[in-house]
């Protein structure tokens, strides 16, 4: 009963065609569900990822859940989850992704990290979407969250209009290890993917951290 009312006044809509859901279905309903496009984790050791670091940076294994388009649902969805406290996106969707990490990895990692936000950012938004990604990741998978320690240093601009070599200046030298990472296999977490220049920049401050081996986990891919 009590149920019933709150759709009446509070009704489920779905993120692509805005019309309204049962309350237990999430975010989109079945049809527009059917319809999104997903990431092919069918060969994590070697896909788009691989392609767009090729040289820059090296990775295990590399898995995302969506393959988007810019200006589509999927990128509201995203946006949302980063700049309309809809944290349990993040837990919702992580879980996802780690249920697609856990079927299609050969070699667990030892720990996960989220990319950090800067403290400014944190403040100002509250939380690190990335991390709240990672919490999803983390409850299927069972392996910890390692952030003591892994600093950004510095707010960066906006990486949105930005070509391959703008990112890279915008991001370089900008992320901090500081703990010795005694040569652990880290799944590396972000929302997105597009160049991978922030991931690249991550990335290599944990290998001079004494990290051993890299894999990345992001809820969404550019394509």
């Amino acid at each position: 009963m009590l149920r019933d009312l709150f759709a009446l006044f509070y009704p489920n809509h779905c993120y692509k065609c805005e019309d309204i859901m049962p309350m237990d279905q999430k975010y989109f309903c079945y049809k527009c569900d059917q319809e999104l496009h997903r990431f092919d984790n069918s060969s994590p050791s070697d896909n788009l990822f691989h392609n767009r670091l090729f040289n820059k940076l090296s990775i295990v294994h590399a898995y995302s859940y969506f393959a988007y388009q810019k200006s589509g649902a999927v990128q509201e969805l995203i946006h949302d989850l980063k700049y309309a406290k809809m944290k349990d996106i993040g837990v919702y969707y992580g879980a996802l992704l780690g249920r697609i990490v856990k079927e299609n990895s050969v070699l667990k990692p030892d720990a996960i990290v989220p990319v950090p936000l800067t403290k400014q950012k944190l403040r100002v938004r509250g939380y690190n979407q990335a991390q709240i990604i990672a919490k999803g990741v983390s409850d299927i998978l069972q392996v910890p969250i390692l952030e003591h320690g892994i600093v950004k240093k510095r707010n960066t601009s906006s990486q949105t209009r930005l070509n391959r070599l703008a990112r890279w200046g915008n991001v370089r030298d900008v992320f901090s290890v500081e703990v010795d990472l005694q040569e652990k296999h880290l799944l590396l977490i972000d929302d997105v993917f597009t160049t991978g220049s922030t991931l690249e920049a991550f990335g290599k401050a944990c290998l001079a951290a004494n990290c051993g081996k890299i894999s990345i986990a992001t809820l969404g891919i550019a394509v």
